[in-house]
């Protein structure tokens, strides 16, 4: 599996374990200690988040249409990679699905979502030894970083989407001990 370059797209959570719920009044609390002056405009911000995310995280993703989502972005010249082309694909892929309008725009959220917060996790260094470099500012991944990523709930960390870099890893290993792999 090739990753390109910084990855732009979301995913769905866990098939397993239940979406993580947020508590937008605790959020907005904390927003009124540290921002009293635009309280209004940042609770509306911080609600639409948390309520996009909540639905990015029931929505299931297949990690084989992510791999084919990254194949096909690995895929076009290296000046072409980047955040608008990996939505394009994303788009276009889960079209091909013929799934209804309200379907594939969940899905391609869920999948944006993941993309940028494992894009986040590989900056930050979780997936040490799991990842290589490879040519044209590509790197590649092992697919049950893939698997791990598709089936991790996304929190919200600094007004970002994001995953949990402790339960990743031990989803990771799981999935690498049951495929004989750890």
């Amino acid at each position: 599996m090739v990753l390109p370059g910084r990855l732009g797209a979301y995913l769905n959570g866990p098939p397993d374990t239940a979406a993580p719920r947020f508590a937008p009044r605790q959020i907005i609390v904390e927003i009124r200690r540290r921002e009293s002056g635009r309280l209004t405009r940042r609770r509306a911000n911080l609600f639409a988040m948390a309520r996009l995310l909540e639905r990015a995280n029931l929505t299931k993703v297949d990690p084989h249409l992510m791999e084919d989502v990254l194949e096909a972005v690995a895929d076009l010249p290296a000046e072409d990679r980047g955040l608008e082309s990996t939505m394009f694909l994303i788009v276009k892929r889960v079209a091909e699905l013929g799934l209804p309008q309200p379907e594939r725009k969940d899905l391609s959220m869920a999948i944006n979502f993941r993309f940028m917060a494992f894009a986040r996790l590989m900056e930050r260094g979780a997936g040490k030894g799991w990842p290589q470099p490879g040519a044209d500012g590509c790197t590649y991944v092992h697919s049950e970083l893939i698997r791990a990523a598709a089936e991790e709930p996304m929190i919200e960390v600094d007004d970002d989407v994001a995953l949990d870099s402790d339960s990743f890893h031990r989803r990771l290993l799981a999935l690498a001990e049951m495929h004989g792999e750890a």
